[in-house]
């Protein structure tokens, strides 16, 4: 038997290069879609490269109070829904969030998760309250998006369905959405 010495962290961080951005959608930010109780919403999006995922960032807002939010991370199923369970997640409080249908640019830290290059992931997002004075907002562009490698998803039964990217509201939509982390080197 021997020692087993961990290994120190500055050598694990440089086993990857400095936080930078992936993949988003940015803009055309002209409306935006509520979450609360069981209507949850995703994002999903295909990274390029692989790499480890540290920080969304994502365009929030609120009405009432819609207490704590959850934001995860789903694998997708071969229609390119969320499935299973979360891969890593994080929950906010959901009260702290601008007060503003416009929303603004929250950064939201996630237990780091180690992303495949062209594998289809989902951002999954949804609120506790069960109220409809009480809810969460991610914007989105409600008209033709430019963003190729994923869609808008919504889910009226607490992510059990999805249906994403069709028809009202969601004909080619996508929401403001940013993915930080670090390159593997």
């Amino acid at each position: 038997m021997g020692i087993h010495m961990m290994t120190p962290l500055y050598e694990m961080a440089l086993k990857y290069g400095p936080l930078e951005q992936f993949e988003n959608y940015t803009l055309g930010a002209n409306n935006m879609s509520s979450f609360f109780g069981i209507i949850w919403k995703a994002q999903t999006f295909t990274p390029q490269k692989a790499h480890l995922l540290t920080l969304l960032k994502l365009k929030l807002g609120r009405s009432g109070e819609p207490e704590t939010v959850t934001i995860s991370l789903r694998d997708t199923d071969s229609e390119g829904k969320p499935t299973g369970d979360d891969l890593t997640s994080v929950e906010i409080d959901g009260n702290a969030l601008v007060e503003d249908a416009y929303c603004q640019w929250e950064d939201i830290e996630l237990p780091s998760y180690l992303l495949k290059k062209d594998s289809l992931y989902a951002i999954v997002i949804r609120a506790e309250s069960l109220s409809l004075l009480n809810v969460g907002y991610w914007r989105f562009h409600s008209q033709v998006s430019t963003y190729t490698r994923g869609k808008a998803g919504s889910s009226l039964d607490g992510g059990v369905t999805w249906s994403m990217d069709s028809g009202p509201p969601l004909d080619d939509n996508d929401y403001m959405f940013e993915e930080w982390g670090r390159r593997i080197l």
